[in-house]
Order: C-alpha cells, then structure tokens, then sequence
C-alpha cells in the first residue's frame, strides 16, 4: 500500500517580460509492505520532500524548470535512513501532437550506514503522445542513472541505472486520472550479488487532481 499526498504552489510573476513562477512543493509518501513476511502489511518507510523552484519561459520550444530539492527518508531498517539534496533542470518541448519532458538531475544522498552513501546522475525522457480516438494517452519513457558509490567503489564500481516504462493515462470527472503501467528496471553493478538486478513492475493506479 502507498500512500503520496502532495501540496503544490506558485508564486506567479515575469522574467524577460515573460511569465514565470516561483514554486514551492511539499511532498508526502508513506509504504506499507510486508517486509518481515508475517503476511501482512506494516511499516516500511515514510519520507518528506521539500522543493523550491522557478519556472520560466526562455526557449520557444516550451517552459523550462530548475529546482531544488532535499529529501528526508525514514525505514524500517535505521541503517537505511537518509538525507538527500539534489538540484534539477527540466525543458517541456511542444510539438504540434507530441510533447516531450527531458529532465536532468544530480543528487547527494547520505544514508545512516555510510557504506550506502552515493552521489548520481540522472537523465530522462518522457514522450507524451497524442490521445487515441479522446480514449487515453499513451506515454513513453526511459531514463538512465549513473551511480557513483562513494563509500565502496572497489566492491560496487560505477552503477548505471536502464529504466524504460510505458503508460497508458485517462483523465476524467476533472479531477480523477487513471493510468495502466509497465517498467522495466536493470541495474549494472559489479557486486553482481548485491546491487545487480532486473526488475519488472505493473501497476493499475487511480490519482486525484487538485
């Protein structure tokens, strides 16, 4: 079970005679899983992330965005708690059916058992498509993660990250959107044991939409 509300502001003005916005976010998760195998679902890990920003139009192609952003996590397992900040850049690129989001961002995370501490670099784009027949909207992405382990590069090298997905998204009653999900996760590591993997995930999600 996931549990993710989230409070979104803006603070609209100009910047080169043209619109902008100062953004403030407050983000909230909470996961409930079965982490001890007693099936039954208890307490895996709650987080707060806090978010200043700017969104501004410069290029013709469409907003741009660069925020920052620090991250609180707690776990069940105190070795995994930890702290990140991170700074991001997104540019929106409208075509005349699709749009396209690159985003670009870099995080420092400090965990509780140092040996996990990383640093990283991400990148990633969504291609937004236009709606079949007013049905749905079909997005695809894939990002890809560059890991650095600070604390263990000798065990784990550098880790890279391939994350393609696909979603199927409706919105309706305004304030309700529906979506049906696939993504694929493969992660390179030279600890082989430990930190490489491959993962699929589906997933039937319903969000409401201030």
């Amino acid at each position: 079970m996931f549990f993710a509300p989230a409070l979104r502001t803006a603070y609209e003005h100009t910047i080169w005679k043209k619109p902008a916005a100062f953004l403030v976010d407050y983000d909230f998760n909470e996961a409930l899983r079965d982490v001890n195998a007693k099936e039954k679902l208890e307490f895996s890990s709650r987080s707060h992330t806090f978010m200043i920003g700017e969104k501004f139009n410069y290029f013709s192609l469409g907003e741009s965005i660069v925020r920052l952003r620090y991250r609180i996590l707690d776990s069940y397992l105190n070795s995994a708690d930890s702290k990140s900040i991170g700074v991001s850049y997104e540019q929106l690129m409208v075509f005349k059916q699709n749009t396209f989001l690159l985003y670009a961002g870099y995080d420092q995370m400090r965990v509780q058992d140092e040996s996990f501490d990383t640093n990283s670099f991400t990148v990633r784009g969504d291609l937004i498509m236009a709606k079949v027949r007013d049905w749905f909207t079909p997005i695809a992405s894939l990002m890809l993660t560059s890991t650095d382990p600070i604390n263990n590069q000798a065990a784990r090298g550098r880790e890279l990250l391939f994350n393609p997905s696909f979603r199927l998204s409706r919105t309706f009653k305004k304030n309700w959107r529906a979506n049906i999900r696939y993504e694929y996760q493969k992660n390179n590591s030279k600890d082989t044991q430990n930190f490489a993997y491959k993962k699929s995930i589906y997933a039937a999600e319903l969000e409401f939409l201030f």
